[in-house]
């Protein structure tokens, strides 16, 4: 009894695998000049992976392009803007330059033949506590710069004189609108003569003018006259804008200067003083 049910089993599995091999050959047999069923099979099954895995690696190749795009566009940004940086630096210096240039020749042409007399300077620096007081410049005793030369602005009009310190490059410009300044003026075409000294506040007073005298007017013109021995005569330094009477010997006299005191930047330094005028 068991025998043939063995028997008969084996034909069964020996038949299924015949039918399985019959099945892969038949799925590798060509239709026609068509792919084989088997290999359509494949197909199918793989060529999802295969888009996958080319989407992948196309996509991962435009991340690093764009990376690499990206960090060499930001490096020649970082290079652009150095040299933007660096070509505004030398803009402005040229600029600088230029306007240097063209003060010290506005100041020579201004002031005529008498330019190998001068000393083109520019204002650095002014007094902390009253900017009205004084100036620092970029000249010193190396420029030839020395105690009571008189300075004048880019305009021609007196602004003050070098007092000490004075160092090799650098030297202080007592202004005249400074309290304790003196300068010895009379007005333009009169007989009137005074002395000026600043208020400290950007404006003047002409001191030592008696109340009897009548000739005095605003809008006078008011110039050195080389008595004190410092400034030389001639220089224009303001006009007269109040004339008020008081009860002392002296009238009150109000000077504005003609210099723009506080917005002072290019001057002129005389080499020459009032003793060499007499």
């Amino acid at each position: 009894m068991h025998l043939p049910l063995k028997k008969n089993k084996n034909i069964a599995i020996l038949v299924i695998l015949i039918l399985f091999q019959l099945i892969l050959i038949s799925l590798q047999v060509p239709l026609g000049n068509e792919p084989s069923i088997f290999e359509k099979t494949i197909f199918g099954i793989f060529s999802p992976i295969g888009h996958t895995i080319n989407f992948l690696i196309e996509s991962v190749s435009n991340v690093c392009k764009n990376y690499i795009s990206l960090h060499s566009a930001q490096k020649e940004n970082v290079e652009l803007r150095k040299k933007l940086f660096f070509l505004s630096q030398e803009n402005s210096l040229l600029k600088m330059l230029l306007d240097k240039s063209d003060e010290e020749r506005k100041i020579r042409e201004l002031l005529g033949n008498e330019y190998e007399n001068l000393i083109p300077a520019r204002v650095i620096g002014r007094d902390a506590s009253n900017g009205y007081r004084s100036v620092v410049i970029n000249r010193g005793a190396l420029d030839g710069i020395k105690k009571d030369f008189v300075v004048l602005d880019k305009n021609g009009f007196l602004v003050g004189r070098i007092v000490e310190p004075i160092t090799f490059r650098e030297a202080r410009i007592q202004l005249i609108t400074d309290e304790k300044s003196g300068v010895a003026v009379e007005i333009m075409g009169k007989e009137v003569k005074g002395i000026i000294s600043g208020d400290g506040k950007g404006t003047c007073q002409m001191k030592f003018v008696l109340s009897t005298d009548m000739e005095v007017n605003q809008g006078d013109k008011v110039v050195t006259n080389g008595v004190e021995g410092i400034y030389p005569p001639g220089l224009e330094l303001g006009y007269i804008s109040e004339v008020n009477v008081s009860s002392s010997l002296f009238r009150d006299i109000r000077v504005i200067t003609f210099s723009d005191i506080k917005g002072l930047d290019h001057l002129a330094v005389m080499k020459i003083m009032a003793k060499e005028f007499f």
